[in-house]
């Protein structure tokens, strides 16, 4: 870590620098080891240092994961922390059917893992067959693009633009919203709309709940809003502003 440039220096999978008050920075960073070997970790400075220039230490950890966690304090052992656990929206608080509207906002971490459901930020399903989520896909090239999935009896149609909103890292701010009709389909980000789609109706949900970051979620939500109503094109775009 580059004490000066506040930034990692050479080569890890994944690494990031999360900004705290006073003058601190939580440090992260992911390496590929191989199993069998033994591993050590120092905490310290390289080089002989510049005259004038100090910093402190504080909380190391070292946890198995490409993405670095909340901090789990430990004494003489290792401790498994809790999971962190959001809770769905109950079936009786969601629309009964359609047309509804989604918002939601709030910052995450990830690395590219080349999944189809890298993140996933909302979505009900009743079966295999008969679902809707928002999620963010990592497979293939693909970076990190928003995707809006409907399937009903089996068949699937997604929304998305052909261009990537993310790239993996720690602390992304992000900002979606989608509307969903008998008729249409349409996720928006960040104010930019992410395309309209055509689908065949919305499949039976109204006995399901609406779960929240699923499908290795790290990160936090500060707003989430519903609407039993369809808030149109221009509405679903400026809720994601």
């Amino acid at each position: 870590f580059d004490t000066l440039a506040l930034a990692t220096t050479g080569t890890p999978l994944a690494s990031g620098v999360i900004p705290y008050n006073d003058g601190w920075y939580r440090i992260w960073v992911a390496y590929a080891i191989t199993s069998g070997n033994t591993y050590t970790v120092y905490a310290g400075r390289t080089g002989t240092g510049t005259t004038g220039y100090y910093h402190y230490q504080w909380g190391v950890q070292v946890e198995l994961g490409n993405l670095v966690s909340s901090y789990i304090p430990t004494t003489t052992a290792s401790v498994t922390r809790a999971a962190e656990t959001l809770v769905g929206i109950a079936a009786a608080d969601m629309p009964a059917g359609v047309p509804f509207s989604i918002q939601m906002s709030g910052k995450i971490s990830y690395s590219d893992g080349n999944s189809t459901a890298q993140v996933e930020w909302y979505k009900r399903i009743v079966n295999a067959s008969n679902s809707f989520a928002m999620r963010l896909n990592t497979s293939g090239v693909l970076t990190g693009r928003i995707t809006l999935s409907n399937m009903i009896g089996g068949v699937s149609v997604s929304a998305f633009k052909t261009v990537d909103q993310f790239t993996a890292g720690s602390e992304r701010p992000f900002n979606l919203a989608s509307r969903h009709t008998s008729t249409a389909l349409q996720p928006a980000a960040l104010g930019d709309d992410l395309a309209e789609v055509a689908v065949t109706g919305v499949a039976d949900l109204s006995s399901v709940p609406m779960y929240l970051g699923t499908a290795n979620y790290q990160g936090t939500i500060k707003l989430l809003r519903i609407w039993s109503a369809d808030i149109t094109g221009p509405g679903v775009i400026l809720a994601s502003t």
